[in-house]
């Protein structure tokens, strides 16, 4: 194969590009296509001689050009021998950008069936330029499997070694299966609803027996024991898209495919990611709790606090001393934004609904929080819990460490420092606490999507927030927690 080099030329001081069109393809003994790269650069030349290359080899000499466009963008003048007569037919860059794909089609079409050699005339030359083809009145649309090939070829121009996986030609044989091998301008969006229905009812495994069966005939043996993921069926969505997105772009049809998508419905209930009593016994019996076996004061506090206020490591990791407040005779931690002059500035909230003031636990009140945080200088509780981060904020350190200390402890490795934030949501529900009232606490409405009144919790006071959190009871797995004495 010839480098990008040896196809270019120069006529005066301007480089030209030239390409021999393969003799299987025009029945010719000889078939050149020569047009100018507007350049008097040998390096500006080599790179656009790489990009023609590409464009002629996977195209061209390929026979991919069913339905194709040029790019608009090219810097070229084209021109051809007219096989009906004699005179020249220059195509400029301004013609390209009127004609349709069809005429684009005839074009090669017309100048790949030339008898003649196709050169370039002298500039100072006339040149008669006229309309390659009449406008066709009705659009020539492809059959879905050449489509499907057509698709295939766009992924090479974009990828010379592109070559469709087992699994993109398995997804593709099974949309002609459930559709037919239909004209694409056939297939509108009630039939990709019926793909997706399809789809859903599929095996979840493509086991050997399945192999050489049709859509049709495998799912005659339903029902099966399990079905489709959602990930492979947005897989399948997936590629079905990207064909009729280039399909659009080809033949301007509806994409009959947009919007379908299959989104994940999370069926693990809370329960299944909050640390039970057991776990919570494994963690609290630790020297950590029991004798004051710790270097840094958050490896103590973070945890009970998280179990105590469902807060995120984040929220908790950049409370500031006065962030600990007393309002109505009840102490609140206070999550916001707030910064005090002096303070480093670092502090985030996740969302709006993550603004609040959450009553501490009497438990905490007599483990000595507000001991320790008279006993520290103005500013962050924990500053040895690790740097700031954009994404996490001071909590990743926090996250890591405890998450490692849990393991050893002997708890599911499944089962994280976010795990307190579950466990008092799930305890809470338990104990008779209503959706609204857990959002007020957690500072989550997602996690509630039934909850829709996000001005509902205005009235609510401290006092009646209280009486929610003291339905927290943790004492039996608790027993002997105590801080080291300074």
């Amino acid at each position: 194969m010839k480098t990008p080099s040896e196809h270019i030329f120069l006529r005066g001081d301007i480089y030209y590009y030239r390409r021999r069109i393969h003799p299987r393809l025009n029945n010719r003994k000889s078939h050149s296509l020569i047009f100018s790269l507007h350049t008097k650069s040998y390096l500006d030349a080599k790179r656009l001689a790489g990009w023609y290359d590409a464009y002629f080899d996977n195209v061209l000499l390929h026979q991919l050009l069913k339905g194709r466009e040029m790019s608009k963008k090219m810097p070229i003048d084209m021109v051809f021998i007219s096989p009906t007569d004699d005179k020249a037919v220059e195509i400029t860059p301004e013609d390209l950008k009127v004609m349709s794909p069809e005429q684009l089609i005839a074009f090669v079409t017309a100048f790949m069936s030339s008898p003649y050699p196709v050169n370039f005339p002298s500039t100072s030359a006339a040149v008669e330029v006229k309309s390659v083809v009449e406008s066709t009145k009705d659009q020539d649309y492809p059959l879905l499997s050449e489509a499907i090939e057509q698709y295939y070829a766009h992924k090479t121009l974009l990828k010379k070694n592109f070559k469709p996986s087992s699994k993109q030609r398995t997804i593709f044989r099974r949309l002609i299966e459930m559709l037919g091998d239909i004209r694409i301008d056939k297939i509108k969006a009630q039939d990709a609803n019926a793909v997706l229905r399809m789809i859903q009812e599929l095996p979840a495994s493509d086991s050997a027996k399945f192999r050489n069966k049709t859509v049709t005939e495998i799912l005659r043996k339903k029902p099966f024991e399990s079905t489709f993921s959602t990930k492979n069926i947005n897989d399948y969505l997936i590629e079905y898209r990207a064909l009729f997105n280039e399909m659009n772009r080809l033949y301007q049809i509806p994409n009959a495919f947009n919007g379908l998508i299959v989104k994940e419905i999370n069926k693990q209930p809370k329960e299944k990611l909050s640390f039970d009593r057991n776990d919570l016994k494994l963690i609290f019996s630790q020297p950590l709790f029991k004798s004051g076996e710790y270097k840094n004061q958050y490896q103590f506090w973070t945890p009970l606090i998280a179990l105590f206020s469902g807060a995120r490591r984040g929220e908790i990791s950049q409370l500031r001393t006065y962030d600990i407040e007393q309002e109505d005779g009840i102490w609140f931690f206070n999550f916001n934004e707030n910064i005090q002059k002096g303070d480093d500035g670092n502090k985030k909230i996740k969302n709006t609904a993550s603004f609040r003031k959450t009553p501490i636990h009497s438990f905490l009140i007599e483990l000595g929080i507000l001991h320790f945080k008279n006993s520290l200088d103005r500013g962050r509780l924990f500053p040895d819990s690790g740097a700031w981060t954009d994404k996490e904020g001071y909590g990743r350190y926090i996250g890591e460490k405890f998450n490692a200390f849990s393991k050893q402890a002997g708890v599911a490795h499944e089962k994280t420092f976010k795990s307190f934030r579950s466990t008092f949501l799930s305890e809470l529900e338990r104990m008779g606490v209503t959706d609204r009232d857990l959002v007020l606490l957690a500072g989550h409405v997602d996690e509630f999507p039934n909850v829709r009144e996000k001005h509902y919790f205005d009235d609510k006071k401290l006092p009646y927030l209280f009486e929610q959190i003291k339905k927290l009871d943790f004492s039996d797995v608790l027993i002997g927690v105590k801080p080291k004495q300074e």
